[in-house]
């Protein structure tokens, strides 16, 4: 849990701007909520199409006192934020093309994707 998951999750951490970020299928809430505990004025938004995986990080948020993190349930294709996000991150949603296509629109003029994919070779 601890080299898989936490600190894999701390990885990206230098490349994080000041936000706000969208975790876009953060399933338990990973890498977002470690993020939102390591920067606490970090904006992060949890995106996932489960009510189930939403509701664990909704009580995740509210046991450790995170009022920098925003739990969304819906399919990434269908969200329509108030403001596009300057940075979206993605450790375990799809692969990297259907991650750019489905989120393209959640992108701000001049964002970036931190894209958290394994590489082979």
């Amino acid at each position: 849990m601890l080299t898989h998951h936490l600190l894999d999750s701390f990885a990206i951490l230098p490349m994080v701007a000041a936000g706000p970020l969208l975790d876009v299928g953060s399933g338990a809430g990973l890498p977002g909520i470690p993020l939102a505990v390591a920067r606490p004025r970090l904006k992060v938004t949890l995106l996932d199409s489960s009510q189930k995986r939403c509701g664990f990080m909704q009580q995740a948020a509210i046991e450790l006192k995170l009022g920098n993190v925003t739990v969304v349930h819906a399919r990434a294709e269908d969200y329509r934020p108030a403001e596009k996000f300057p940075q979206i991150v993605s450790r375990a949603f799809s692969d990297l093309s259907e991650f750019v296509k489905v989120t393209r629109h959640l992108l701000a003029e001049g964002g970036e994707w931190l894209a958290m994919k394994g590489c082979t070779g």
